[in-house]
């Protein structure tokens, strides 16, 4: 029997009814709301005051089909997503302030939102033959992503303030949960299947997907018998999610997958649990917990992670989810990840409203996540065989000294060409970093993504092989993993040369990283290659934030020196970022904006070239720190 679906028969015996089921205080219990610190409801009821007052305007049937037919939501997707980020502000605010102030506002938005035609949205409207339809259904209600958030969020606004809106108007909570019924619950528990439709740049929808769908139906569904069906169907559903995912605890997608993807897996988990009682055996599955081992082992310091998949190089992490997480989890690890990413936060914006619940409970968390102990883990080695990835670092617990990191696995389409590619910190400060995803690219296509310069490997730290850069494709990747990992020295090893086309003319390519630890720690990376033929033409290529100064089989980095020994001379060329070419497409500059967020400092691409290299080629490059 799978690993979630064995709990079944223990959750539908102590399935509880609505009336029962309380993840958050409601609005009503003052005494609860009352204990949030004073900086966060201040921040959260500023938040509610933007929108306090507004007039929207109005959804029109021809920005639908703009949408729907044409792929232009440019003027549809504001309107959609203003009134479902207000609302969710608003309904925090109130949470927290309890006037009644925000109340109007709720109640308008609240209807608004009930009238729109479909909470679908119009790329996702489809026909019952599967073709695409212009304007929504009426009668026929599909449930996407859209519609699915939209219901949670109608959800958690009408379980936080249901005696006030009930004293408001009965009408008010009645046509509340007819809309999320209809349009969400009864699409939900009464299809055969469920399709989240993908959002375009978003990893897997279903976990999200089925997480809004529960909070929607847990919240709302009086009936215990569709209360248990859809508790029945979503834990069907995430098994077979869990189950797709490597067992080792490797996240699709990287750490930056993690809010829409485990984490939401983990919040499903943790409804259900609570609806039933507290049944949180399913949190001891091996696959789980190390899926928080492979947080911690991918944290670098401070919010640098190993940006793996399309995780930004700087990641403003969901700290109170990874927080709860090692909470269900029982992982003081997990839970000081998350406390130390908390204090991080602090003062940089408060709190994201959407989705509402998660919001809440982050908001009625907090004092807990503060007092809990904020020192990162930071273990010395971290190796994940379903990535072939290793993360290592000079010491366990500590920044200080180096960080290393190699990743292969598969270039595929829609990602960046980047099997193999290596990283180096000193100190907690990136020395070669991985630039990472940039959030605006996210809605393009996958060969327009392709054509993007930070998606391809000359701008990771890759080589380009006789004027062959990596492909995108299932067939590209970094191969052969082999992994040695002892207290004096952490190394592994890939074959690239897979990740490259045939015309490249490599036969194989092992590069090899390794850290040394002891009293003079350094870090080498082997590149050891056979070729077709004699003649030769290399790029090893480097993208750091430190000038290079280039001497004598070497290259100064800061404080970090890069020397290299090998059978022919590299000579050295050094190019800032973003290249000349990225202007032609970026006329806002929103490249020099992102890569000075990255680190604050400018970006430079150092190339290593080597002419006529033979048929076998060995090069060393050695990275020390050189004292003051």
């Amino acid at each position: 029997m799978s690993a979630l679906v064995e709990h079944l028969d223990a959750i539908m015996v102590s399935l509880r009814p609505r009336a029962d089921f309380r993840p958050v205080p409601p609005t009503q219990e003052r005494e609860a709301w009352q204990g949030v610190r004073q900086r966060t409801a201040e921040a959260c009821v500023r938040g509610a005051e933007r929108y306090l007052g507004l007039e929207w305007p109005t959804i029109t049937a021809t920005e639908v089909m703009l949408s729907s037919m044409m792929g232009d939501p440019k003027r549809f997707k504001p309107k959609y997503d203003s009134r479902r980020t207000a609302l969710a502000a608003l309904a925090l605010g109130e949470a927290v302030e309890g006037k009644g102030r925000f109340l109007g506002d709720i109640i308008d938005l609240s209807f608004m939102i009930c009238e729109e035609t479909a909470w679908t949205l119009p790329e996702n409207l489809m026909r019952p033959d599967g073709t695409p339809e212009g304007l929504p259904d009426v009668e026929r209600p599909q449930l996407d992503l859209g519609a699915a958030r939209t219901g949670a969020l109608l959800a958690t606004t009408l379980y936080l303030h249901r005696e006030k809106l009930r004293e408001a108007s009965p009408l008010i909570t009645m046509r509340m949960e007819r809309e999320i019924t209809m349009r969400v619950i009864d699409p939900y528990v009464n299809s055969n299947g469920v399709c989240f439709m993908r959002v375009q740049g978003e990893v897997d929808p279903l976990p999200e997907g089925v997480k809004e769908c529960l909070t929607a139906l847990l919240l709302t569904e009086r009936e215990d018998r569709y209360r248990w069906k859809g508790v029945k169907k979503s834990m069907q559903l995430l098994d077979a999610y869990l189950a797709s995912l490597p067992q080792d605890g490797g996240i699709p997608g990287g750490v930056g997958a993690f809010e829409g993807g485990v984490g939401c897996l983990m919040e499903s988990l943790e409804l259900i649990s609570e609806a039933s009682g507290g049944n949180t055996s399913f949190f001891t599955i091996s696959a789980l917990r190390r899926m928080g081992e492979f947080l911690i082992g991918s944290h670098i310091n401070l919010d640098y992670f190993n940006c793996s998949g399309d995780c930004p190089a700087h990641l403003r992490a969901d700290a109170p989810l990874i927080y709860r997480c090692g909470v269900l989890l029982r992982s003081e690890d997990v839970r000081a990840l998350g406390a130390y990413l908390m204090r991080l936060q602090e003062g940089a914006g408060g709190y994201r409203s959407l989705p509402l619940l998660r919001a809440v409970r982050a908001v009625m968390g907090e004092g807990e996540m503060l007092r809990h102990d904020a020192r990162p883990p930071m273990p010395m080695d971290y190796y994940l065989r379903s990535g072939a990835l290793m993360c290592v670092r000079s010491r366990t617990g500590s920044p200080d000294g180096f960080f290393a990191s190699l990743e292969g696995g598969v270039n595929r389409p829609g990602g960046h060409a980047d099997a193999g590619n290596m990283t180096l910190f000193w100190n907690g400060e990136p020395v070669l970093p991985d630039l990472g995803e940039i959030a605006y690219a996210s809605s393009m296509t996958s060969d327009e993504r392709a054509a993007l310069w930070e998606t391809q490997s000359q701008y990771h730290n890759l080589p380009v092989i006789n004027d062959r850069a990596q492909c995108l494709g299932e067939r590209y990747q970094a191969v052969e993993p082999i992994w040695e990992l002892t207290p004096e020295r952490s190394r592994a090893t890939l074959d690239i040369s897979r990740a490259y086309p045939d015309d490249a003319g490599v036969i194989a390519w092992q590069r090899t990283v390794s850290l040394m630890r002891g009293e003079q720690p350094c870090v080498h990376m082997w590149e050891i290659a056979e070729f077709e033929r004699d003649e030769n033409d290399i790029e090893f290529n480097f993208i750091t934030t430190r000038r290079p100064y280039v001497r004598v089989n070497g290259v100064e980095l800061g404080d970090i020196l890069m020397e290299w020994d090998g059978e022919c001379k590299l000579v050295c060329d050094v190019q800032e970022l973003p290249p000349r070419h990225a202007r032609q497409y970026d006329p806002e500059q929103l490249y020099d904006k992102w890569l000075l967020e990255l680190c604050g400092r400018p970006l430079y691409r150092m190339v290593l070239l080597l002419k006529g290299a033979p048929r076998r080629l060995s090069v060393c490059f050695t990275f020390t720190h050189r004292d003051s």
